[in-house]
């Protein structure tokens, strides 16, 4: 329950307990509780291991309330691994076929030895010279400490998917690439993964979150972003209203997958009208579903964002009042 002081201490010393227990057999460790009331948060919140969820009493105004305190520009809750993806030695093989359509689940390699059905791989789609002439993107001249043009390597696609079947030399997966392949453009390749530092079974749910402000317009020495999402998997965020944030209220970064933001509503953002700000639901991930979402006023209210590999679905979501488009920023 909320004591008045030092709260964001106490709710993280209750999640680093949780984050302690051995995971269940249904890959969760516990949940944290916040009853009704209203919560100080000074710094953030950081979930930071597998099984943890951060659940609050309601997102209304007589439900769970947390309060970016002060002036400091940050996110308020984090949801976060570690580490990186690692290709295994000598596992890439390349993409024999001269065409891979969008939308396809299967493709063929050179050698299909090394994969079995439920192996973790990554297929890689490289961005080279002959790609970005094709397009006309090499065209522009900009300035020489910042150019325009894309530069071959700059906006390789990398999926994350795993083998369903194996026949042959040929590959079933258990999602579509986003992007076509073609041999006469680079082609692509398939290599089997580690990502030991990545976090599953992890959530936030049920809160009101609120960016304490300055009363002078437009003021941006406050909390940006509501909920960060990195290096994660099979994760939510779902019944979370949220006022006067700068920037995000969700964003699922890059190496974030399979993940769900639902019945989330973003309200009276607080910020300059320029870049970076009130790029509300934002994914620059893969594998993640915004449904029955809502946002008003936004600049970029959904959005995907540089080279984000896919899918990524925006179902029956809403922009009330929106400044600007929503929509891929940043690529294509």
């Amino acid at each position: 329950a909320p004591a008045g002081n030092r709260d964001g201490e106490r709710i993280q010393a209750a999640l680093d307990l949780v984050a302690a227990v051995p995971v269940g057999a249904d890959g969760f460790r516990g949940t944290v509780l916040l009853k009704p009331g209203t919560y100080s948060i000074t710094g953030n919140l950081r979930l930071r291991a597998s099984g943890v969820v951060l659940r609050g009493s309601g997102q209304g105004e007589d439900g769970t309330v947390l309060v970016a305190t002060g002036l400091s520009r940050r996110t308020l809750i984090e949801i976060t691994g570690t580490g990186e993806r690692t290709e295994l030695a000598d596992s890439r093989k390349s993409v024999t076929d001269a065409y891979v359509p969008v939308g396809a689940t299967r493709l063929t390699v050179e050698d299909a030895s090394g994969f079995s059905a439920g192996a973790r791989v990554v297929v890689r789609r490289p961005s080279n010279a002959a790609w970005i002439a094709q397009l006309g993107m090499g065209a522009f001249s900009g300035w020489p400490q910042n150019p325009v043009s894309w530069r071959p390597g700059s906006r390789d696609i990398a999926w994350e998917r795993v083998v369903t079947a194996v026949e042959g030399n040929t590959l079933r997966l258990d999602a579509p690439i986003t992007t076509a392949l073609e041999s006469a453009l680079g082609g692509g390749t398939v290599a089997r993964y580690e990502f030991p530092g990545r976090i599953d079974h992890v959530g936030v749910e049920n809160l009101r979150c609120i960016s304490e402000h300055q009363p002078v317009v437009p003021d941006e020495e406050h909390a940006w972003c509501c909920v960060t999402l990195d290096k994660v998997e099979n994760a939510w965020v779902r019944q979370i209203t949220a006022r006067h944030f700068v920037s995000y209220v969700v964003t699922a970064e890059a190496d974030s997958k399979f993940v769900t933001i639902e019945d989330c509503t973003a309200l009276d953002p607080v910020s300059e009208l320029a870049g970076y700000r009130r790029r509300v639901f934002s994914i620059a991930g893969q594998l993640t579903l915004v449904q029955r979402c809502q946002s008003e006023p936004g600049l970029h209210d959904f959005t995907t964002g540089f080279a984000a590999a896919g899918p990524n679905v925006f179902l029956r979501c809403t922009a009330r009042d929106a400044l600007d488009w929503s929509g891929p920023v940043e690529s294509w």
